[in-house]
């Protein structure tokens, strides 16, 4: 991957994460609080629907593109695994809708708290048109084509939606509701997966030459698939526990509160996606000086990247009040105190590091799965019991710390099996930015002279 394709996919993830605040920015405009609350609950359900329906597809196509690389496989069978793979995931949605869809249909309320039977079809639909997105993007990623995976996977179903959203807020103003929401969300990821189709460079047969779902799974990396279900679901599901044990008033704040705070751990996805390479050929190589420098300069990066994650949390402490209530509305700034405490979580992600991708480039994940689903349980009861005993607040209480932990341990974990410490050493980059700058000032006088 080149630089340029690093600087443009982390362009292209920050940019996704700020449709993820500015679709609820429009959402809370346009829609009384409860209603609200059921988009933004419905946007964590759809996220969870996506990751659990891909379930390690992408990194089954991902490996399959480099045997077409390497000659190994034909690009025909390629394509006739795509197709499978669509296939598996559309028997899936229709399975899902028959599920909720009257008269024999669940209550939609499983789906969405006091939801329809229509809003739940879109959450499902949004979702799996997500993970189907996911997967032909991976295919694109293979072969190269890395910007216009990246834009079909994290930015084209956002973008489209929020278009979609705001053309229903211009046209039909004070009657929107939730339901037509969620299924301008949903037919922006449809969109998404539209374009992934038109940019892929494989053909893909009409007729399915082995349709074998189970190779298909059985190949995919069913281990990493769980963990990103465990990883996704912990960011997702604390708004999810807001709306049913909550209420949706008291949830449309905290969800709200929840997106805006997410931001403070956005640049870990850029950490990633820039060290990724050097971390895995440092790791590989077993090289103690190759992953000391390594290692050094990820703590510089990610301590500059914590500093400004901590100014963004300092932000909010001073100013969250008035950010919540310009943002989203004067009813939504009493979410002041959970915006703070939610906003701990995502920074002490982003001060541990990307400790898990190491584990995961070192295949130690069997490791990073214990702890994840250690983690993730203890984080589950602590947001539970503290949304029962506190409201909002205990539930952004227990989320944080389910968070911290999660990451001391997979921090402790890299220290111990791999001797690698990728944590924020604030202190480095400080003294590693201040010797650039004085650096270049020398270099601008000694040129003028």
């Amino acid at each position: 991957m080149t630089g340029l394709n690093v600087v443009f996919g982390s362009v292209l993830k920050v940019s996704s994460l700020v449709l993820t605040v500015l679709i609820p920015m429009v959402a809370t405009r346009l829609l009384p609080r409860d209603q609200a609350a059921q988009v933004l609950i419905a946007i964590s359900t759809a996220t969870l629907v996506a990751v659990v329906a891909q379930a390690g597809l992408p990194w089954t196509i991902s490996r399959r593109v480099s045997l077409v690389r390497v000659g190994r496989l034909p690009i025909d069978a390629l394509g006739s695994d795509l197709l499978t793979a669509s296939a598996c995931l559309l028997g899936i949605l229709v399975l899902l809708i028959a599920a909720v869809l009257p008269p024999w249909g669940i209550d939609p309320g499983w789906i969405v708290p006091e939801g329809s039977p229509l809003l739940a079809t879109a959450i499902l639909t949004a979702g799996i048109a997500r993970a189907w997105s996911r997967v032909l993007s991976e295919a694109n990623k293979g072969f190269g084509q890395v910007n216009s995976a990246s834009v079909s996977a994290d930015l084209a179903g956002p973008a489209l939606g929020l278009v979609l959203v705001a053309i229903l807020g211009l046209v039909v103003r004070s009657e929107t509701s939730s339901t037509e929401i969620g299924w301008a969300l949903a037919l922006g990821w449809i969109g998404a997966v539209g374009i992934a189709l038109r940019t892929i460079p494989v053909r893909i047969p009409l007729r399915v030459a082995a349709f074998a779902p189970r190779r298909l799974l059985r190949e995919g990396a069913l281990v990493l698939g769980i963990i990103s279900i465990l990883n996704v679901g912990i960011q997702q599901v604390h708004v999810i526990i807001a709306g049913y044990v909550l209420g949706l008033d008291e949830a449309a704040v905290f969800s709200t509160a929840a997106r805006l705070a997410s931001l403070t751990g956005a640049p870990l996805m850029i950490i990633a996606g820039i060290a990724t390479p050097d971390i895995g050929t440092a790791l590989q190589s077993r090289d103690e000086n190759q992953i000391a420098v390594v290692q050094l300069r990820l703590q510089r990066l990610t301590g500059a990247f914590f500093v400004a994650g901590s100014a963004l949390c300092l932000l909010f402490a001073v100013w969250g009040s008035s950010i919540l209530g310009l943002l989203f509305g004067r009813e939504y700034a009493a979410g002041h105190a959970m915006l703070v405490v939610l906003a701990i979580g995502p920074l002490g992600s982003l001060f541990a590091g990307v400790a898990g991708l190491a584990l995961t480039l070192a295949g130690a994940q069997r490791r990073l799965l214990a702890i994840t689903l250690v983690g993730s349980a203890v984080a589950v009861v602590s947001m539970v019991a503290g949304a029962f005993a506190f409201g909002g607040i205990g539930l952004s209480v227990g989320y944080s710390v389910g968070q911290l932990g999660i990451n001391i341990l997979l921090l402790r974990s890299s220290r111990k099996v791999l001797g690698f410490s990728p944590m924020a050493n604030p202190i480095a980059a400080t003294l590693w930015v201040l010797r650039g700058l004085a650096h270049r000032l020398a270099r601008s006088t000694g040129g003028k002279a």
